[in-house]
């Protein structure tokens, strides 16, 4: 008989199909979270960080003294003996740990330690839970090791990929070390508050002990510190800590680590400190020493994807050697001009003007020396107004923003010729834009003169030339100037900041004398480097520091503009330095608005160096620039011990040319007319961009010696001389007091109705509006005023200036 098949229910069937789709669902959704896992989280922690945590070892630091410092030939020497470590700690191998240190970690922090490979399951599950129902805004539940994994990474932010993260680390670290090495690891670098990291540091700075020294109750109180560092700071909050401090020891109660009458024993006694300042008996470390502190942190961090705290427990205990670019030499030149010599005045509160310098290899963007502020350097870490402070630059951008890149963008050669007036108003009409350090309008000036003298208003007649976007990207990206911004709520994209450095939150001193590596070393930007290589303790190399080059400008230009930068110290805004006497040297001033801020960027063959003056928070300082001086006088010392080469090197196809100053044109006869004398100059240009056309620019008239003015016409011939004006277009809504307006010309003085007033231009009563006013009662370019005529009524005005298109401009 054959069997009878059995015939299922439908809510059988259903419940069955539910269970199988479920288990389909689950298999799925593990793989998926498998595949989600293994492609978007690491799977290792970072071998770096596992290795130096077990360390334990001060970093040791080299310079060199070199041969060829180019080529890195030369000997190392070690200063570690030398060198304060902010952190100081000392590093506790696992059997010399007292085991109620032990206990009560794994009694507050983890009691199933010895247990779980990495992750408490149970806790996680009923943490994670919690966490999504709401009703915690934190995860909870890490176990020793999870929390080990967050003190070697940094990374601490409350997120659910971090937690997943932080247990696959867990789960991994736990199968390269054993329970003691975890232990061991995670006692020597937790924070313990008030730069305290480690249970070395803890019993040194709270009780002035050894760890194994400690009693139980100031175990207790040491473990109860990290859960929260400064809310069970025991300096600071004896009660709160004193609580905790109490949870733990009923804890290990609890779990069996103490005896009943240890606990009450220990419960009952207050919290009393021996507290050991910080800083006693510490060295003061030199302002380089600091900087190559921030400096390899900084590129740990970036490297190895690490927080702060995690890159600094590296730094400080991992066994490094650090290869410093420091020149011993010149960085106690630099510290003893610093401490002992640099005075700068005082404002009303009587707190002293602040100043930094920074001396830098140009060849190579070593940086061989840095002064962080003045006086005597009296902690450690402290602000370093050299490489943390970010000020606007001046004057001192215009070399790198506007000038260097016309230069090379071929808008713009040594004699280029830009009015000097100016080339705004606001909508009253009333107030000029912008306005030179000197207050007054020049007029006629060449790019020589507008970079030796920081003249603004060129600057910004060529920016409009150039493009604001052009110019920032020369500013930022090829000469780095990573400072600068450009979003929704600041913008350096725009002309105060560009053609006159008023930048809204500013660039350091170190990244603006960087920068001038392109003109000092043949158009080539060098990257600064405070060190070379910084090594594990076995050797291997974690951070490399080398030359990364890079062509800004052509070789040519860059001659170029070391050349005008001349100017600035020769006959400019730094004339005053007397470095030129030793070698040639070249720079660039800078001056903020109000007078916060004041710059000197130079360099010779050999050298380049920043220097900042300026209030810790901005204010006016009053007075000369004195980052001149200081920098003459650090520089001249300098050179006179280390300087080789006296002269900036000029490339074949850069050739002297000399042109008329007030067109940029090849001088002509009417050139050698000017009343003011010799308008020649000489220059310094690229093969092919010299000037190839003659003067434009100057026009003969009739000059009247024995009355004085322009003849119309009516002067004695034997009172005449042939005299040239400079032919300039100008119109101003408001009278503009500029320099060269007494010899303008505006029309030939035969057919331009002459002008009664002799405080003005021949031509100003025939002008609507303003051409520039001169700055004296008796104008060279006045109507001779014993001999004035009618002009002829039917003047054709067309052909004297093709680019004038308004009638209205002329009086009727």
């Amino acid at each position: 008989m054959k069997g009878r098949r059995s015939i299922q229910t439908p809510k059988r069937w259903i419940g069955r199909k539910i269970i199988t789709l479920f288990f389909c669902f689950a298999v799925f959704f593990l793989v998926g979270v498998g595949i989600f896992l293994h492609t978007h989280f690491e799977k290792t922690l970072p071998d770096t960080l596992i290795e130096t945590s077990g360390k334990g070892i001060s970093p040791r630091f080299y310079t060199y003294s070199f041969t060829d410092r180019k080529n890195r030939e030369g000997t190392a020497k070690e200063v570690t003996q030398e060198i304060f470590l902010q952190e100081k700690n000392e590093y506790i191998s696992y059997p010399d740990i007292p085991p109620d240190m032990i206990n009560a970690f794994i009694a507050i922090e983890d009691h199933r330690f010895f247990e779980h490979r990495g992750v408490d399951w149970l806790r996680t599950a009923a943490a994670g839970l919690n966490y999504f129902l709401g009703f915690s805004n934190q995860f909870g539940a890490s176990t020793i090791t999870q929390q080990l994994v967050k003190n070697l990474t940094g990374h601490d932010e409350i997120s659910p990929r971090r937690k997943l993260q932080e247990m696959l680390y867990a789960l991994d670290l736990e199968r390269q070390l054993d329970k003691t090495e975890i232990l061991e690891r995670y006692l020597n670098i937790i924070h313990f508050s008030d730069h305290c990291n480690g249970i070395w540091a803890a019993a040194d700075h709270y009780y002035s002990k050894s760890v194994q020294e400690l009693t139980l109750s100031e175990i207790a109180s040491i473990a109860a510190i990290t859960n929260s560092p400064t809310y069970y700071n025991p300096i600071h909050h004896p009660d709160h800590n004193l609580e905790r401090r109490n949870l733990i020891l009923s804890e290990m109660y609890r779990y069996g680590y103490i005896t009943e009458q240890d606990y009450q024993t220990a419960s009952n006694e207050p919290i009393s400190l021996h507290v050991r300042e910080q800083g006693e008996g510490n060295r003061i470390n030199s302002w380089y020493v600091d900087m190559v502190i921030e400096d390899v942190i900084g590129d740990l961090m970036q490297k190895y994807d690490l927080e702060r705290s995690a890159a600094s427990r590296l730094f400080y205990a991992g066994g490094l050697s650090i290869e410093m670019a420091m020149d011993e030499e010149l960085q106690q030149t630099v510290t003893d001009y610093y401490r002992d010599v640099v005075r700068l005045p005082h404002n009303a509160s009587g707190e002293s003007a602040q100043s930094a310098l920074i001396v830098m290899d140009p060849h190579t963007g070593d940086i061989l020396a840095v002064a962080g502020a003045v006086g005597e350097k009296n902690a450690n870490r402290i602000q370093n107004f050299a490489t943390q402070t970010l000020r606007p630059p001046g004057s001192a951008i215009k070399p790198i923003s506007i000038y260097a890149p016309a230069l090379e963008e071929g808008l713009i050669n040594w004699a280029s010729v830009y009015d000097d007036t100016p080339t705004d108003f606001d909508i009253s009409g009333k107030l000029a834009w912008p306005k030179n350090a000197t207050g007054e309008y020049r007029g006629l000036t060449n790019i020589a003169y507008a970079v030796a003298h920081s003249t603004n208003t060129v600057p910004v007649r060529i920016l409009k030339e150039l493009g604001r976007e052009t110019s920032y990207q020369w500013a930022k990206e090829r000469f780095h100037l990573s400072n600068m911004v450009s979003n929704s709520t600041a913008n350096d994209c725009d002309t105060a900041a560009l053609a006159l450095g008023q930048l809204n939150y500013g660039i350091t001193l170190r990244e603006l004398t960087d920068a001038y590596t392109v003109f000092a070393d043949a158009g080539r930007y060098h990257p600064w480097r405070s060190y070379f290589k910084v090594l594990a303790a076995d050797g291997r190399i974690l951070l490399d520091s080398p030359d990364r080059s890079e062509i800004v400008l052509s070789e040519s230009n860059a001659a170029i503009m070391t050349k005008l930068l001349q100017g600035v110290v020769e006959y400019g805004t730094s004339s005053s330095i007397t470095l030129g006497k030793l070698t040639e040297c070249a720079g660039k001033t800078g001056t903020t608005n109000g007078d916060a801020d004041r710059w000197f960027i130079g360099y010779t063959p050999d050298f380049l160096c920043g220097v900042w003056c300026g209030y810790a928070y901005p204010e006016p300082l009053e007075g000369r620039n004195l980052c001149t001086s200081i920098w003459n006088q650090v520089m001249r010392e300098i050179v006179g011990s280390k300087g080789e080469n006296v002269r900036f090197s000029v490339p074949s196809n850069v050739i002297r040319v000399t042109y008329c100053r007030d067109s940029g044109e090849l001088l002509n006869e009417n050139c050698l007319y000017d009343a003011r004398g010799d308008r020649s100059q000489t220059g310094w240009f690229v093969v092919g961009t010299e000037p190839q056309k003659h003067c434009s620019c100057h026009i003969l008239c009739d000059y009247d010696v024995q009355n004085g003015g322009i003849s119309h016409g009516n002067c004695p011939a034997e009172a005449i001389k042939k005299v040239s004006l400079i032919r300039v277009l100008r119109h101003f809504p408001i009278p503009v007091y500029v320099t060269d307006a007494q010899y303008t010309w505006f029309g030939d003085p035969l057919t331009v109705k002459p002008n009664e007033d002799p405080t003005r231009a021949y031509y100003a009563k025939s002008l609507k509006g303003y051409t520039g006013i001169a700055p004296t009662k008796n104008p060279f370019n006045r109507s001779c005023q014993a001999h004035l005529h009618a002009p002829d009524p039917e003047m054709d005005w067309s052909y004297l200036f093709p680019r004038i298109s308004d009638p209205d401009l002329f009086e009727e």
